[in-house]
């Protein structure tokens, strides 16, 4: 009885959690301010870290000229548009969220966006010039699910090496021109973390029967 009293207890605390991000992300999206926390990581003495790859220098060289030149009309900065893009999503939201998205501000810089999702959409791979990229992970918000999308997430971030990497939820509305007033401000060859905590205490993973903790900012409603 008491289990089945802790975990409705639970449930009602994640309800109340989701209602508070969807009134931040509703505040957020009418009041047009970006609150930026940076955190410069070229400083820290000691970092875990599981894999170390080298990137290839990226090149500005296209099939398509266009792509650059579209990217410039918001920066004359060619290292700015070296950026690339990635919107976390599922396919209950394609319709309802995706869409929005595509239709507005995906068309601003399309070469440089990927959508994440769970499941195959045709559609939607024709309107983003397969720019949908299926995971094949959970459908759900459980930590698992995420994590597997967020992998893939990286997988596009090395597959395409830039300056910048931006992660974003479907339910974000992105100013381009904000983002790109923002970056301008810190030297791409430094390791920053631009962004704000998800939650107030860090979280804790078992990796090889050591418990780490780290804090980590989803992106999101944040």
């Amino acid at each position: 009885m008491n289990e089945r009293r802790k975990f409705i207890e639970k449930c009602y605390i994640f309800l109340l959690f989701t209602l508070i991000i969807g009134l931040m992300t509703t505040i957020n999206f009418y009041t047009s301010s970006i609150s930026v926390h940076v955190y410069n990581f070229s400083k820290i003495q000691e970092a875990i870290i599981f894999k170390q790859v080298k990137l290839s220098p990226y090149s500005f060289k296209s099939k398509n000229s266009t792509e650059l030149d579209q990217c410039l009309k918001f920066s004359p900065d060619k290292q700015l548009c070296n950026i690339t893009i990635t919107v976390k999503t599922t396919k209950s939201n394609h319709q309802k969220k995706l869409k929005p998205i595509i239709q507005t501000w995906f068309t601003q810089l399309a070469s440089k966006v990927y959508f994440i999702s769970d499941e195959e959409d045709l559609e939607i791979s024709r309107l983003t010039k397969n720019h949908l990229i299926h995971t094949k992970c959970g459908k759900n918000h459980f930590r698992e699910s995420l994590s597997c999308k967020l992998k893939e997430e990286l997988k596009q971030f090395l597959h395409h090496p830039s300056n910048w990497y931006c992660h974003f939820d479907d339910d974000n509305y992105l100013n381009i021109q904000r983002l790109f007033d923002v970056l301008k401000n810190y030297d791409y060859r430094l390791d920053w973390y631009i962004g704000k905590k998800s939650i107030g205490h860090k979280l804790s993973v078992l990796y090889k029967n050591k418990v780490y903790q780290f804090s980590f900012a989803t992106g999101g409603a944040d």
